[in-house]
């Protein structure tokens, strides 16, 4: 059910970030805006609200934090896409540390998946963060939109598929029936 709601919020997510310019050019979207509250502050407030939220729905559902973080900072705190990007890889660190142990302690993880899995994130994060730093911020905003978009449609109108443990995915990967 949480998982329905996620692609819900990824599709009201997308859509946002594809009409901020929009919101902005006219002087309707700018960031939230606080009453007689200091920038730093209101800023402060946002962030933290944004990553308790993060953080809940990472270790909940298993997606990256940037999901959240990403439409948060350039919708609600009116950051360039790039900024919000980099701001959210960075902060999604730790609480993908903490994430990961808790469902390493409970056995949730398949840890000969990780010898695949890693070289790859790793070098395509490297060919990704280049591509990011050397596109506009229009681009990487229509493209992570879109990414959002698919993303969230996909699950709506997805059938559910069999549920594997850790054990079963593990044991078929390395060949063993």
């Amino acid at each position: 059910m949480c998982f329905r709601y996620f692609a819900q919020y990824l599709v009201f997510a997308s859509l946002l970030l594809l009409v901020q310019p929009l919101f902005q050019q006219l002087q309707l979207f700018g960031g939230v805006q606080m009453e007689g509250m200091d920038l730093k502050v209101r800023n402060s407030l946002i962030a933290t609200l944004l990553g308790l939220v993060t953080g809940s729905v990472t270790g909940l559902v298993g997606v990256g934090g940037g999901t959240i973080m990403v439409p948060g900072m350039t919708i609600l705190m009116g950051f360039a896409q790039k900024t919000a990007q980099g701001t959210a890889l960075l902060a999604s660190i730790a609480p993908s540390i903490v994430s990961a142990t808790t469902y390493i302690a409970s056995g949730n993880f398949v840890p000969s998946l990780l010898f695949g899995i890693l070289p790859g994130v790793s070098v395509g994060s490297l060919v990704g963060a280049n591509i990011a730093v050397r596109s506009q911020d229009g681009f990487l905003r229509l493209f992570c939109a879109s990414v959002l978009l698919l993303s969230g449609l996909r699950s709506l109108l997805s059938t559910k598929r069999p549920v594997q443990t850790a054990e079963e995915v593990d044991g078929k990967w390395l060949g063993v029936p």
